[in-house]
């Protein structure tokens, strides 16, 4: 008698699984797609050109931004043939193309212009986020590379749920052969159908921070 295939969790319970999966993506894409700018203080979400976040709001019009802190003057940014200037009270701060990497600034309170990592009182975006959102710009919440590493995670994990044979069948010293898994392999198995969901959820959380 022909040995009996084994087929992991009952069929039932491997739709219910993909169904899930299906909801959660549905729900989650539209955070990740949305819109604003990330600020020191975190994500602020952009509406009708208000970036804002329960302890920080940045109104933006016609290349001014004004900040909900008091202690902020409004700056304004202008753009010409890809070179832009950021203004504080009529004072250039800034003149030059969008600052990469390399380049990249801050503002403090009073102007000055210093390095990302100086921890003095200032402006709560970057140099070239206040280019960004001051020409009309913005970006999106979720993070690629956390996302990536999520996607990746949770197509392994169905892969491996709907056909619980196909990586030991994969592996080139198995390929073609007539072996099966062993019952460590199956246990391990098991193991990873409950860690690998959890380990996507942490990189998941973490491509909206």
């Amino acid at each position: 008698m022909a040995e009996k295939k084994y087929t992991g969790l009952k069929a039932p319970v491997k739709i219910l699984l993909c169904i899930l999966t299906a909801i959660v993506t549905a729900i989650y894409l539209p955070f990740y797609f949305q819109k604003g700018v990330r600020s020191d203080s975190g994500f602020l979400t952009e509406k009708d050109g208000v970036f804002s976040s329960s302890s920080l709001s940045i109104t933006v019009s016609d290349g001014t931004l004004t900040f909900s802190d008091p202690s902020l003057s409004p700056l304004t940014v202008s753009e010409e043939d890809g070179f832009y200037t950021v203004s504080l009270n009529g004072d250039v701060l800034y003149s030059g193309r969008m600052p990469d990497e390399t380049s990249e600034r801050r503002i403090l309170s009073d102007g000055t212009l210093t390095l990302p990592d100086d921890s003095s009182p200032g402006y709560p975006l970057s140099l070239s986020r206040i280019i960004l959102i001051g020409t009309g710009g913005s970006e999106t919440r979720g993070q690629q590379h956390y996302l990536l590493i999520a996607a990746v995670s949770i197509a392994i994990w169905l892969i491996d749920i709907l056909f619980p044979d196909f990586f030991f069948k994969s592996d080139f010293r198995n390929f073609g052969s007539s072996r099966t898994p062993s019952p460590a392999y199956r246990k391990a198995q098991r193991i990873l159908w409950i860690l690998f969901p959890l380990w996507s959820a942490v990189f998941l959380v973490l491509a909206l921070l």
